[in-house]
């Protein structure tokens, strides 16, 4: 039982540091795409070295992406051979090569690789770097949901797959493209975080609104009763889930509602900056239980 609970432990952090790393990925393009022209025009004379961070999370957060990943097979190689056994490159091999798990892990695997290509700091990139960062978002985008539950709904798994894609880029154009700017904020001053959450705050409102409906078209199709949200453990899981969704939601709804108009006044960018780490934290949190949710079997299974 020890094994299994280490070998299930091992599933989930890994799980956990793959939707982190993606979601960062996400962000970057979201900032790229949607935020840095208003922040540019903001920022001080440091506009342009502080730019260069950007590149640097894209590129640190597709090499977590590669770690998680590969830690992810040895974690299945696990969950399979068991903990009891010194476990083999010939079982690794099999798990990799011979399963249907290992064929779309393949796919994760070559998606990881690609991100962290386009991220790689050269001249040619800064030419293409819209590009090559949108590129890297929606290629490690649409691959976290071949080894999940939306590949595994029979009948649904066309849906499934949709909904989880669309799933983790609303997150990833939330969460993500609000780290980026958290990562900003300080450096570029007071003026170019404020213009930079003015910028963002459309694109989170939508975000939101995409997440939250994908999330209970997703809930509909893998439970077939409301019964199981209380009678298994992921439907436990899944409340407590969405109970943490909705403390983040809130704290945006602070922010947006709030925060946002007053920014100008004395002392409001401070405490915007200090509720956006505690959503990002929650946020966080989230992503943690999502990755237990993922491995934990469907409530009807």
């Amino acid at each position: 039982m020890r094994a299994e609970i280490l070998a299930f432990a091992y599933g989930a952090a890994g799980r956990w540091l793959t939707y982190l790393s993606v979601i960062a990925i996400v962000g970057n393009a979201g900032f790229v795409l949607f935020v840095r022209k208003t922040w540019r025009a903001r920022a001080n004379h440091r506009a342009r070295s502080i730019e260069s961070t950007i590149l640097r999370v894209g590129l640190a957060a597709a090499f977590v992406l590669l770690g998680a990943t590969a830690w992810r097979l040895y974690a299945q190689a696990n969950s399979i051979f068991g903990l009891n056994e010194p476990l083999r490159w010939s079982h690794v091999r099999i798990v990799a090569f011979d399963t249907a798990w290992g064929s779309r892990w393949l796919w994760q695997m070559g998606a990881s690789v690609v991100a962290a290509l386009l991220f790689v700091p050269t001249k040619f990139l800064r030419r293409h770097e819209t590009l090559f960062t949108v590129t890297a978002a929606v290629a490690v985008t649409v691959v976290v949901p071949l080894t999940g539950h939306a590949v595994s709904r029979e009948g649904a798994e066309g849906l499934s797959f949709v909904l989880q894609v669309v799933h983790v880029l609303s997150v990833g154009l939330w969460i993500g493209t609000l780290l980026v700017i958290m990562t900003l904020a300080v450096p570029a001053g007071r003026d170019a975080f404020v213009a930079a959450i003015r910028a963002f705050s459309p694109l989170a409102i939508v975000a939101v609104a995409t997440l939250a409906a994908s999330g209970l078209l997703t809930s509909i199709v893998y439970l077939e009763s409301i019964s199981q949200l209380w009678s298994g453990a992921y439907g436990r899981v899944l409340v407590l889930k969405l109970c943490l969704f909705g403390a983040v939601a809130g704290f945006g709804a602070y922010n947006w509602r709030r925060l946002r108009p007053v920014l100008d006044a004395s002392g409001s960018a401070h405490r915007m900056k200090r509720t956006a780490v505690i959503e990002l934290c929650l946020a966080g949190l989230t992503l943690a239980l999502t990755a237990v949710l993922v491995a934990l079997p469907l409530g009807h299974d």
